[in-house]
């Protein structure tokens, strides 16, 4: 939690060093898996550090569309726009799945990320998305 108060007030090396903390006592946590990927994605880190953490959360819990996006981040910033591509569209799926069982509205984040993948692997976001 005190990765994410520290990432939300914008202290990224406050954030990752207490992303890293909670991986040391609980290193099956995906939420800080998850949310230590994004951050060194997001910030010009070690991106196959962040591939790793990205693909190890999605292993533990395949029913979370935030950490597919994730996985597809990382592999966007690697500038492996396919597989971003591929993990995007399954947030995406995901996040509209959860949106209709819940009678709420998907988040629009997803979309926007998975239309930037698609524009930098050539495809047309508007028509596959």
């Amino acid at each position: 939690m005190i990765g994410i108060l520290e990432d939300g007030r914008g202290n990224t090396a406050e954030a990752e060093a207490n992303y890293r903390k909670a991986l040391d006592i609980a290193p099956d946590s995906a939420i800080a898996a998850n949310n230590l990927a994004w951050l060194l994605a997001d910030h010009s880190g070690n991106l196959d550090e962040a591939l790793q953490l990205a693909s190890g959360a999605v292993a533990r819990n395949q029913n979370v569309a935030e950490y597919y996006d994730t996985l597809g981040w990382v592999y966007l910033k690697k500038g492996l726009t396919s597989p971003a591509v591929e993990q995007m569209k399954k947030a995406v799926a995901l996040e509209e799945s959860n949106a209709k069982k819940t009678g709420t509205t998907p988040k629009p984040d997803y979309r926007n990320r998975l239309a930037q993948a698609m524009a930098k692997a050539g495809g047309k976001p508007a028509a596959s998305v």
